[in-house]
């Protein structure tokens, strides 16, 4: 299991060996047996996912670079245009 899983899932996730039916069985068990493990997961899911969102990442890029380059770094309707490209490119790399 990769090692980014554990710090984006944190809280939010029960962890097991997918290999080991030992260490499935009682996580398993536990979320079908609790409604409240259940419920609290979904909500700390729901929490953590705000990290991730694309306005997030957006803006400690911005962050980032205005920190590296000065106040003056912004976002561009060009960079917006760039972006909406790359975006439709790996689409149609997908769908090849």
């Amino acid at each position: 299991m990769s090692a980014s899983i554990f710090s984006m899932a944190g809280d939010a996730a029960l962890f097991a060996d997918p290999l080991s039916p030992s260490q499935l069985a009682p996580g398993l068990t536990r979320l079908l047996e609790s409604g409240d493990l259940r419920k609290q997961l979904i909500e700390r899911g729901r929490q953590r996912s705000q990290r991730y969102r694309w306005e997030t990442g957006a803006a400690q890029s911005l962050e980032f670079f205005r920190n590296v380059g000065g106040d003056d770094y912004t976002i561009s309707p060009r960079g917006c245009r760039k972006a909406k490209q790359a975006k439709r490119l790996r689409r149609q790399c997908r769908l090849r």
